[in-house]
C-alpha cells in the first residue's frame, strides 16, 4: 500500500484494524509474526518507550503495508516532538486511550500479552546496552552543543530563555536516558498489571440489562484489587456530573438496568492503596436506542458533467412504513469538520425523498422542478471517492458508504453526466454492484422508486438485467422469497454455460448478482432464473464489444 489514509485502496488496512479489534491476546505474537516484520516492529515499540514517545505511542505512525515485496506490515513513526524530554522519565510504559486521544492497538495489545512484553524487554535491554544509554548519547550531544552554540546564542526568535538554561536541558537530557531504562523495568515489575474490557453490543434497547465484564488486574506485591466502573453520557466522564460512578467493586462484572435513551461511553479503573491502571480500552461506546430508521443514501452526484452542473447532492430514502423524525440528525463526509445538521421539525414522510445540495442555483438549472429538495451543505463530495455518513440525533450512525469514481463503482457519475442510483433499496448501499449509474443527470427523488416499480411492473418476468445491451459488467436482480433455492445461468445460443451463481434465501428481499463478462465473446446470451430446479424466468441479454 503505497497511498496515505483516506487515499484509494485501504481495504488491506480495514482488514488489519478489524483482526487488531478481535485478536486473543493467546494468538497475538504468531499474528504479529504473520502480518509483520516482527522484529523490526519490537525494536520500534522498545525505542517508543526509552525514548518516551508519547507521540507515536498512541497515534503519530504510519502503518506501511509492503504489498509488492515481504508482504508484511511495518510501523514508522511519524514525529518525535513528545519524546526524549518532553516527559518526565516516570512516563508510564502503558497507557490506553483517552477521551481527546485514539489508542495504539499494536502496542496496548502487547502490554498484555507476556510473549511480546517479554521480546520487547530483551530488545530494551540490548538497546540500551549498547545504543540507548548516557555514555553513548553524551559524546553525540556534546558535538551538536558545540554545533549550535552560536546559532542558539544568537537567535532571539526561538523559545529558549537563555544560554544557560538551554546548556542545563542538554546536561539533563544526557543523563536522563539511564534512568529511564531503570524506571521503566520498575515498573515491569511493580506496577499493576494491563487488564482488558470486553466490549459491550453496540446497541440496546431501553429495556435490556446490560452485562460489562473485565479480566482481572493483577497486582505484582498481592495487594487487594478493586475496580471503579464509570458510565455516562459525556466522553469526559471523571469530569461529568451526569457520570454514574460505581465504586469498591471486588468482582469484574456489572450489570446496568433501565438506562434512558443515549449515546453512552465507559470504563474500567483498577486500584489498590497506592497504585491505579485503566482497563484497555478505555474509550468506549455503546448506544440506547428503541428505534431501527431505515433512512438511506439512495443516490449521489459528486461530479457533474461541466455542461450540465448541478453542484453535489445526495438524496436520502426513507424505505419504511411509518414516518421519521429526523430532527438533530447529522451529514457528514470523510472530514468529522464537515456537517450538515437537520434543524428541528424536519419530518421523512414513509417512502419519501430527501435531497442535500451544495448549490441551489446550479441544482435548480437542471433539476427545476424537482419538489423534495431541503437545503444546503457547505462542503464539497470528493471527486476521489469519500466516506459518506448518516447519524441520527444520539450520534449513532444509521447510513454509511464509500463510493469510488472506478470500477466497480459505475464509472459514468465520474464526470459523464450522471448521477449513481441505488437500484433498490432493499440492496445493501455499501457494496458497489448494487448501484448504476443514471441515465441522464440523475433523478431526485424518483430514482429508488424507478429501480423498484421498473423490477415489480414487468410481470412476465422475475429477473432483470441492466444495463442490456453491456460492454463488460452485467448485474440480475430479482426478489428473493424466505426458503427458495435459486440458481442464476447465463449461457450462451448454443447452450454453453458462461456463468452460475446458486443462492439459498433464509430471507426475502432484493437481490443482485454481478456478471463480469471480460472474456465473454461478443454476441447474445440468455440470462436464466432456476428456482428450487424450475426455470422461471429467462431475459436474453446483448454483448457488444
Amino acid at each position: 500500500m503505497g497511498t496515505k489514509t483516506g487515499e484509494g485502496y485501504r481495504e488491506d488496512l480495514q482488514q488489519l484494524i478489524f483482526q487488531l479489534d478481535t485478536i486473543s491476546t493467546e494468538n497475538y505474537k504468531s499474528f504479529l509474526q504473520e502480518k509483520s516484520d516482527y522484529d523490526a516492529l519490537i525494536n520500534i515499540l522498545a525505542m517508543n518507550l526509552l525514548t518516551r514517545n508519547y507521540s507515536t505511542y498512541y497515534h503519530n505512525y504510519y502503518m506501511f503495508h509492503d504489498t509488492q515485496g515481504s508482504g508484511k506490515w511495518y510501523m514508522f513513526p511519524w514525529d518525535l516532538d513528545k519524546a526524549f524530554l518532553s516527559y518526565e522519565v516516570n512516563m508510564p510504559y502503558y497507557h490506553t486511550s483517552k477521551f481527546w486521544a485514539p489508542d495504539n492497538p499494536v502496542m496496548e495489545l502487547a502490554c498484555f500479552t507476556p510473549e511480546v512484553m517479554f521480546d520487547i524487554n530483551t530488545r530494551m535491554d540490548y538497546l540500551h546496552q549498547n545504543l540507548v544509554n548516557n555514555d553513548y548519547i553524551s559524546p553525540w550531544l556534546d558535538s551538536l552543543q558545540t554545533v549550535l552554540y552560536d546559532s542558539v546564542l544568537s537567535d532571539e526568535t526561538d523559545n529558549i530563555s537563555s544560554i544557560s538554561n538551554w546548556v542545563y536541558t542538554l546536561n539533563k537530557a544526557k543523563n536522563s536516558f539511564n534512568n529511564r531504562y531503570l524506571e521503566l523495568k520498575r515498573q515491569f515489575n511493580e506496577n499493576l498489571k494491563p487488564f482488558r474490557i470486553q466490549r459491550v453490543k453496540h446497541v440496546y434497547k431501553t429495556q435490556d440489562s446490560i452485562v460489562f465484564n473485565w479480566t482481572k488486574c493483577i497486582s505484582p506485591d498481592d495487594e487487594i484489587v478493586k475496580y471503579r466502573f464509570y458510565v455516562g453520557k459525556k466522553a469526559n466522564l471523571e469530569n461529568s456530573e451526569s457520570t454514574l460512578v460505581f465504586d469498591d467493586l471486588n468482582d469484574t462484572v456489572l450489570i446496568l438496568n433501565d438506562l434512558s435513551r443515549g449515546k453512552y461511553y465507559y470504563k474500567v479503573v483498577a486500584y489498590t492503596s497506592n497504585q491505579n491502571a485503566e482497563a484497555y480500552d478505555n474509550y468506549n461506546i455503546f448506544f440506547v436506542d428503541n428505534t431501527e430508521p431505515k433512512v438511506m443514501i439512495s443516490e449521489i452526484n459528486y461530479n457533474s458533467k461541466l455542461t450540465e452542473d448541478s453542484g453535489d447532492w445526495i438524496e436520502l430514502y426513507n424505505n419504511d412504513t411509518d414516518s421519521i423524525d429526523i430532527s438533530d440528525w447529522v451529514f457528514s463526509d470523510n472530514n468529522d469538520l464537515n456537517v450538515f445538521k437537520f434543524p428541528k421539525g424536519t419530518i421523512m414522510n414513509p417512502k419519501s425523498y430527501l435531497i442535500l445540495k451544495n448549490n441551489s442555483d446550479k441544482f435548480y438549472s437542471i433539476f427545476p422542478t424537482c419538489n423534495c429538495c431541503f437545503s444546503n451543505f457547505d462542503f464539497k463530495l470528493n471527486n476521489e471517492g469519500e466516506l459518506l455518513r448518516l447519524y441520527n440525533d444520539i450520534g449513532r450512525l444509521v447510513d454509511s458508504l464509500f463510493y469510488l469514481p472506478d470500477e466497480p463503482w459505475p464509472i459514468e457519475a465520474d464526470g459523464g453526466g450522471s448521477s449513481l442510483e441505488l437500484i433498490s433499496p432493499n440492496l445493501d448501499n455499501s457494496l458497489a454492484i448494487n448501484w448504476k449509474a443514471s441515465i441522464n443527470n440523475g433523478s431526485p427523488c424518483l430514482a429508488t422508486q424507478t429501480a423498484i416499480n421498473t423490477l415489480l411492473e414487468d410481470k412476465n418476468s422475475k429477473i432483470k438485467v441492466f444495463p442490456n445491451p453491456i460492454t463488460d459488467i452485467c448485474y440480475i436482480s430479482y426478489f428473493s422469497k424466505i426458503d427458495t433455492n435459486y440458481n442464476i445461468i447465463i449461457s450462451d445460443v448454443l447452450g454453453n454455460i458462461v456463468f452460475q451463481e446458486q443462492h439459498n434465501s433464509s430471507s426475502s428481499g432484493f437481490f443482485t448478482k454481478v456478471w463480469y463478462a471480460d472474456s465473454a465473446k461478443s454476441g447474445m446470451y440468455l440470462v436464466s432464473l432456476i428456482e428450487n430446479g424450475s426455470i422461471t424466468s429467462t431475459v436474453r441479454l446483448a454483448l457488444i464489444r
